[in-house]
């Protein structure tokens, strides 16, 4: 005895198969989205934690031999370096550094605020330029874009520093 198969059915096997592009797609994203789903909450990752063994301090003699092997530089004879570990350290020297210069600055950031700290090196960049020394400045977008007012930027472009940012398109979203 064969079976007969009801109309409604053969319609559904027939459509199945018959479906559009833009179908095919979207069941082809779901499952996609379902595999995606599935490895993001129930595969478990195994994380490796590495931590570095600190055998000397930043005012140790072997430590400016470790910093030479990571970066590569090369000493030259009648340079002075000075190794300043935080911000209590080193932006006094940077600040002496510029203030102290004669022809040239060059200032490199990538986040620079309208704080107390940014309007020192603001105060000082800008008395530069106004002796005569070219101030060229070039600020990261993303970091200091919305960090840094316009009313600075405009106070140091008038007073002659050149700048400019690596990342325009976001100093211009936040507004400078």
């Amino acid at each position: 005895m064969t079976k007969r198969r009801t109309r409604s059915s053969h319609w559904l096997n027939q459509r199945w198969w018959k479906l559009a592009v833009g179908e095919w797609l979207g069941v082809f994203l779901g499952f996609l989205a379902i595999v995606l789903i599935f490895c993001l909450f129930f595969i478990r990752r195994h994380t490796l934690e590495y931590h570095l063994e600190h055998t000397f301090s930043v005012r140790d003699p072997e430590f400016f031999g470790s910093a030479l092997a990571l970066s590569n530089p090369a000493p030259m004879a009648g340079n002075k370096v000075d190794l300043l570990q935080n911000g209590d350290e080193f932006f006094p020297a940077m600040l002496e550094a510029i203030r102290s210069a004669k022809k040239t600055v060059n200032f490199a950031a990538y986040i620079v605020k309208s704080d107390a700290t940014g309007h020192r090196f603001r105060d000082a960049l800008c008395e530069r330029a106004r002796a005569g020394v070219e101030v060229r400045i070039l600020l990261d977008g993303i970091g200091s874009g919305s960090g840094l007012d316009n009313a600075d930027v405009r106070q140091m472009t008038d007073a002659g520093n050149r700048g400019d940012w690596i990342e325009p398109i976001a100093a211009l979203i936040a507004g400078c």
